[in-house]
């Protein structure tokens, strides 16, 4: 039985053998999965990394809460207190109170 026959059979068009074949594809697959998912991941990035927002001063009686039901009604499905939470997160406020002639940033739906 002669071996280099058999390894040509063996062989596709390419000259290359079925496991090298498989090996190539599940590399290729796999590459493109990582790369789509980089892809996918930086874009979900990109609309969170710079949320939009305004800029609002507080006057004299204005509570986070006030201002939040003021720019509740214009969002959809809005919830005063979510924007409330919001608001402090986006401020790096340790509490709920704020003082007239601070600037408050306001989260605004994109």
């Amino acid at each position: 039985m002669n071996h280099s026959h058999t390894r040509a059979q063996n062989r596709g068009r390419l000259g290359i053998t079925r496991g090298q074949a498989i090996l190539i594809v599940l590399f290729f697959s796999l590459l493109f999965y990582f790369l789509s998912g980089f892809v996918f991941a930086s874009a979900q990035e990109d609309k969170h990394s710079t949320p939009l927002f305004e800029v609002v001063t507080v006057k004299e009686g204005d509570s986070i809460w006030k201002i939040a039901s003021r720019y509740t009604e214009h969002r959809r499905g809005g919830c005063v207190i979510d924007l409330v939470d919001e608001i402090i997160e986006m401020n790096d406020l340790d509490d709920v109170i704020i003082y007239p002639g601070q600037s408050l940033r306001i989260p605004i739906e994109q």
